[in-house]
């Protein structure tokens, strides 16, 4: 009898054991699905971001369906002059030799929040924007402005995250080489100074240039996510003073006669943005500047009505 329940009890321990090693795999596996699926998350959400901060204008490509999206400049004679510097637009695919493939997913964040340049810093979690100070390195190499890096800093830190996630991890890599870019004195420190760059955190709303509108709580809400959307997304860089709404000239359009875009053969500038009545966007309702930022319709020159193809 002592057999039989010898027996019994081991067969009921070899299922016990064998049922809890299934149920770990099972574990195991869920758990690999969740995390498969988080970093399917932050790429398909770094993708939207590259696409809504329009980073193929300048690297490549325009959409993910052309040829050549996000390898850099197309040509070698097509440089961005920054002052009597040359700097050419990097390929951003993840190839290791000459795009980004050889830079952890950390300095490419690294890149975007600091400004840092990946070739020539540590693989290090930075904390500081001051030289010298939380791993931030003593003599900073930094970016180009042609890179508005100093505008990408005041996007949320998850999301430059997920766009150093799209980039290293939802691109093929595109072996295309790119000129050397000419190096600004002192790394382009000289440029970045809190009096050029201003703050990371724009000042509280309403600031001196701001006006807190008679509205519903739900309006108010959408007009500091839009605030939000023209901060990070550099609005300010063509049409004035880009370091914070509370700085003289906030989007107030061209303020210096050599504020102009050469577009070809044709000049533009950039107009002013503020509801004044006789120079800004007073005369034109919500849905006009909708319909400018959707379709690319001129205000002035426009019908103020809903419009529903790009046909």
């Amino acid at each position: 009898m002592r057999h039989v329940v010898a027996a019994s009890i081991g067969v009921v321990a070899a299922l016990w054991f064998a049922g809890d090693a299934g149920l770990g795999a099972a574990r195991d596996a869920r758990d690999a699905t969740v995390t498969r699926l988080a970093v399917d998350d932050a790429v398909l959400r770094g993708r939207a971001s590259v696409l809504r901060h329009a980073c193929g204008d300048c690297h490549g490509g325009w959409s993910p369906e052309r040829a050549g999206w996000l390898t850099g400049n197309a040509d070698s004679v097509s440089p961005f002059n920054v002052g009597l510097a040359k700097v050419w637009s990097r390929n951003l695919t993840p190839d290791d030799a000459t795009g980004t493939g050889r830079y952890t997913e950390r300095q490419i964040f690294n890149a975007l929040r600091y400004g840092l340049r990946p070739s020539s810093t540590p693989d290090v979690d930075i904390t500081s924007e001051k030289p010298g100070m939380g791993n931030h390195p003593a003599t900073p190499d930094y970016l180009a402005p042609s890179m508005p890096w100093y505008v990408w800093r005041k996007m949320p830190e998850a999301e430059l995250r997920d766009i150093a996630a799209y980039l290293k991890r939802g691109l093929k890599p595109v072996s295309h080489v790119i000129p050397p870019s000419d190096k600004g004195p002192g790394g382009w420190t000289a440029e970045y100074t809190p009096d050029k760059i201003g703050p990371r955190i724009p000042a509280p709303f309403p600031s001196r240039n701001e006006v807190r509108p008679d509205v519903s709580d739900a309006v108010m809400k959408q007009v500091l996510r839009g605030r939000d959307m023209v901060v990070q997304h550099g609005c300010a860089e063509c049409h004035g003073n880009s370091k914070d709404p509370s700085f003289d000239g906030w989007l107030v359009g061209m303020r210096t006669p050599d504020m102009i875009s050469q577009i070809g053969p044709f000049v533009t500038r950039a107009r002013n943005l503020t509801p004044d009545n006789s120079t800004g966007m007073g005369r034109f309702t919500e849905r006009q500047i909708f319909n400018a930022l959707r379709f690319g319709l001129r205000p002035g020159e426009t019908p103020d009505v809903d419009i529903t193809s790009t046909v």
